[in-house]
């Protein structure tokens, strides 16, 4: 397994990968994994997954685990491994866990040690078990409808694509009297061109790759046939502080959806000549040149109400002749015709892929009569803010089941989630007969308390849940499993 196959309360084995040993050596070295198993993550870039812990199913195949996640084994006869998986998940021990959580060169950790020193509130075994059906049914409808949530997300995504594409095929195509045709406002682009480019771009780039179907009225262009400057950005070195008067420059990871996201940001000085010499523009069209495969060739559109910015090296800069709305460009580079250009023409290196300035220029762009790409992009985003509209509501109802599992856990830890049974045999009973027959045996195992380990502490109460989210309320003489004295345990890790 991967450290990324472990988050709380799921096993991913959708990525595995092969050790090289036979299962007989690993058995004897007891690095195997069995069902029952816990599986805590030791380290992770993201505090929060740290602690994470799921129990092993019984339907997962023969397994062994990096030395990134930690494997306890549990006595069954005490706690059940699912409820424990479950306190791991609950606010009140992830609380604890972060106390002994450290981070160090950008990666938090904590150690086996520090996972034993966390205390668990322990009830009777049978009451575990009513704890952990009431769970697993509960939380099982929610993952349901969180299934739902992700399905119609995926749908709304290619709901938009759907709509980009249509567009820039023609299937929104609405010609009007006086609008002309796109390879007359070619010709005026053309005459405008020629005298705007006197640089080695004199001549444009001729098109390359499947030239896409278009309606009869329009034509079909190089980027280059319809730019009045297309070049690189700066490649001066950036600061993450704003000095007074910084300017922002606006890197490949700024380009998102379609569109500038101006969140995180990098600045040069307003001293710098690179601040004058890559100055945007409104309207000015930004190319990610360099990124992954698949985020390599998307473009955004600067606007003014950003402030004033310049862009790095890895960005290519597109300024377009009268005639050519930029926001038409952009939706076709981000469309389907785009996306199949780019891979088309990308080449891979160490991980990055690339589409150069030269390759960029031969793209090829559909090209309309002026009032209709404006037409056309007014219905494109009617159609996406109504998916985006839907999106917004999906993480609203994302966020409510989050809060709804967390508002569980509250519950099942507090002792109100299900009825408790006084015939029950408390834990502690459970547990000192469990030792006295150990030292009858003679396998009591010798535990020194470290010396800076703090005394044990009552479980705090956790904070009531939002009513909204809450269970049916208790019975009004239900006590509070966490407020209550409990047994504690002890977890015991295999080395």
């Amino acid at each position: 397994m991967r450290i990324g196959a472990v988050r709380p309360l799921r096993l991913d084995l959708s990525d595995l990968r092969y050790s090289g040993q036979s299962a007989e050596d690993l058995r004897a070295a007891d690095r195997l994994v069995l069902p029952g198993d816990l599986l805590f993550t030791r380290y992770n870039g993201n505090p929060e997954f740290v602690g994470a812990c799921t129990s092993v199913p019984d339907s997962a195949p023969l397994l062994t685990y990096p030395d990134k996640l930690i494997r306890v084994r549990v006595d069954r006869r005490v706690v059940l491994p699912e409820f424990v998986a479950y306190a791991f998940s609950w606010e009140g021990t992830r609380a604890r866990v972060r106390e002994y959580v450290k981070t160090t060169a950008g990666q938090a950790g904590i150690s086996g040690g520090e996972l034993k020193k966390i205390e668990l509130p322990v009830p009777s075994l049978a009451e575990q078990r009513r704890i952990v059906a009431a769970l697993e049914e509960q939380i099982s409808k929610i993952e349901s409808g969180e299934r739902g949530l992700t399905n119609a997300a995926r749908r709304s995504g290619q709901y938009r694509r759907l709509a980009a594409d249509l567009a820039t095929k023609g299937g929104f195509a609405e010609p009007l009297t006086g609008d002309g045709t796109g390879p007359e406002l070619f010709e005026s682009i053309r005459s405008a061109r020629a005298s705007r480019v006197k640089t080695r771009r004199l001549k444009p780039a001729t098109l390359s790759g499947p030239v896409p179907k278009v309606p009869a009225h329009w034509t079909v262009v190089s980027l280059d046939e319809i730019t009045e400057l297309i070049e690189y950005g700066s490649s001066t070195k950036t600061s993450e502080s704003a000095e007074v008067g910084g300017v922002p420059v606006l890197r490949m990871g700024n380009i998102k959806d379609g569109k500038v996201d101006p969140r995180v940001l990098k600045y040069i000085s307003a001293d710098h000549p690179d601040a004058v010499r890559y100055r945007l523009q409104e309207g000015d069209l930004l190319f990610n040149r360099t990124n992954s495969f698949e985020l390599v060739g998307k473009s955004a559109v600067y606007r003014d109400k950003f402030g004033p910015m310049a862009f790095a090296s890895y960005l290519i800069r597109c300024r377009f002749l009268p005639g050519v709305d930029t926001d038409w460009v952009n939706l076709v580079i981000n469309s389907s015709i785009g996306r199949r250009y780019v891979r088309s023409v990308a080449t891979q290196q160490v991980g990055q892929a690339n589409v150069n300035g030269t390759k960029l220029a031969a793209m090829p762009i559909p090209l309309p009569p002026e009032g209709e790409q404006r037409r056309i992009l007014d219905v494109v985003e009617t159609h996406q803010a109504a998916a985006l509209r839907l999106e917004s509501g999906i993480r609203q109802q994302g966020a409510k089941a989050t809060r709804l599992r967390r508002a569980l856990l509250t519950q099942a830890f507090a002792g109100r989630l299900v009825t408790q049974d006084p015939a029950d045999e408390p834990a502690e009973i459970l547990l000192a007969r469990i030792r006295a027959e150990r030292e009858a045996a003679g396998v009591t195992k010798t535990r020194r308390r470290s010396p800076h380990r703090a005394p044990a502490q009552r479980k705090r109460t956790p904070d009531t849940a939002p009513t909204a989210d809450a269970p049916p309320p208790p019975r009004a003489d239900a006590p509070d499993l966490a407020a209550t004295t409990q047994p504690t345990l002890d977890l015991e890790i295999p080395s």
